[in-house]
């Protein structure tokens, strides 16, 4: 007789997935040369007093996180919140500069297609009633002036909802940027919060543009019972170039601010040039660290244990703020012009410390947002140009090869044969190709990292193969 068995033992319970929340933390007009993880300010500048920026905060995020050494957008503010927004290059959305820069050649009362994939509402679609979505500070994807802006524009108090339209369920955010960064209004869901804006306001955290993004951010994030995704996006050190409060500075910054004269609400002309505006820059992206430092503290550990952390800047460093020795500069689709910092911190992080060199584009962050909160991308939409770089977060190889950045004018043409300036580049780690007007370039970033010398000429297969691939490109 056979003997009787023991019950089998229950098969092991897997544990449920974790919804992850993710921040995005946008920087605004500053390149990699600025920080100090990046080792490359010091080594090119000619500057011979040049400093860093100090940046306890995000040098953190790097050191426990990761750093991307190749990362890109678009050259322009507006037009890399439009591929982070989309998942889309400018040539399909049409938003290929700001749509106030000169030769928009468009009214007022623009704004990025409501019917585009929007970030917020994929995320809504991809995990109905999961997750909840808030924007806050700089926006820039649409028009909309009120009285209380120094912008010389009729006021058509137009757009304010466009945030909330294109799915965030709360949003606390300005449209263009700042007639200073104390002096600002506020579009609290679709309305100027105070009605008044702020005129005159006192020169501390109170009003210190970074600040109150921070404030709104955690009096949100602190109230939320489901997993969430949050966009902060910071204007400072954006010209104008305004001293922060000390409060959020380091002694040595206030001592070299205090040496200078400088206090805080004081602005340098956004004329100036680099030795002029330095020291300001400096402090006012050290205050945008504090602020991120702060805004990390504020959320509960037990929150915080379960987000992504992403910071990514829009374009490479302004003109006004460039180290000497550096050739190129924000509105420029070389290397100094889109080369962003983009650190990822949180525990979806795989060995820690590292400095992938896989290469990333802004557009990217759309696929690996979607990814961290496992939804997949709106299937009507066939035109997705994000690759995710949620393998390189978990130490697997990117699936990138070639990163493409461009500027195209007027604003709002997808026509190829209307468009009057057209930068463009392609980038397979090594060469860049850039076509400007119509004119090919080709730089080799292993041997000339500043992208001094055209070397077209000396290697025309190398050209010739990734002008065929961005024409491909341009033409899918």
């Amino acid at each position: 007789m056979a003997r009787p068995q023991p019950p089998a033992s229950p098969a092991p319970m897997t544990p449920p997935p974790i919804d992850y929340n993710v921040l995005l933390v946008v920087l605004d007009d500053v390149g990699v040369e600025w920080f100090a993880p990046y080792a490359i300010g010091d080594r090119f500048t000619t500057d011979p007093n040049f400093q860093y920026i100090r940046t306890p905060t995000i040098s953190r995020l790097q050191a426990t996180g990761l750093m991307f050494q190749e990362a890109y957008t678009n050259p322009i503010c507006g037009a890399t919140r439009a591929c982070i927004h989309t998942g889309q290059y400018a040539l399909r959305t049409g938003f290929g500069e700001n749509l106030r820069d000169p030769d928009s050649n468009g009214p007022l009362g623009l704004r990025l297609s409501d019917s585009l994939p929007w970030l917020p509402r994929a995320i809504h679609t991809g995990r109905p009633g999961v997750y909840q979505t808030a924007m806050f500070g700089k926006w820039h994807l649409s028009d909309a002036y009120n009285s209380v802006t120094s912008y010389p524009f009729p006021p058509p108090n137009t757009n304010l909802d466009h945030a909330v339209a294109v799915g965030y369920d709360h949003s606390a955010i300005h449209f263009p940027n700042y007639g200073g960064s104390y002096s600002w209004y506020k579009v609290v869901n679709g309305a100027v919060q105070p009605p008044t804006g702020y005129v005159a306001p006192p020169y501390d955290t109170t009003n210190w543009s970074a600040s109150v993004h921070v404030a709104d951010a955690l009096a949100w994030i602190n109230t939320r019972t489901q997993p969430w995704f949050v966009n902060v996006a910071f204007n400072a050190p954006h010209a104008p170039f305004t001293v922060p409060p000390f409060s959020l500075l380091s002694p040595a910054t206030i001592a070299e601010l205090n040496a200078a004269n400088l206090t805080p609400g004081m602005t340098v002309p956004s004329t100036s040039s680099y030795f002029g505006t330095q020291l300001v820059w400096r402090a006012a992206m050290e205050s945008v660290d504090t602020c991120i430092g702060q805004l990390l503290a504020g959320i509960p550990q037990a929150q915080l244990d379960k987000t992504m952390v992403i910071v990514s800047g829009d374009n490479g460093t302004v003109v006004n703020a460039l180290p000497p020795g550096f050739l190129h500069s924000k509105r420029e689709v070389y290397r100094g012009g889109s080369q962003v910092p983009l650190i990822v911190n949180g525990p979806l992080v795989v060995q820690p410390g590292r400095k992938p060199n896989d290469v990333a584009h802004s557009v990217d962050l759309y696929a690996t947002i979607l990814d961290i909160v496992r939804a997949r991308p709106p299937a009507t939409v066939e035109d997705l140009d994000g690759v995710s770089f949620l393998p390189v977060i978990q130490n697997q190889p990117g699936k990138r090869k070639r990163l493409f950045t461009e500027v195209l004018k007027p604003w709002g043409v997808t026509n190829p044969t209307q468009w009057t300036i057209v930068q463009r580049a392609i980038f397979d780690g090594r060469w860049r190709y850039v076509v400007r007007q119509g004119v090919p370039e080709l730089y080799d970033d292993h041997n000339d990292f500043l992208e001094a010398n055209n070397v077209l000429a000396a290697n025309p297969d190398v050209g010739a193969r990734l002008k065929r691939e961005l024409d491909e490109m341009v033409g899918s």
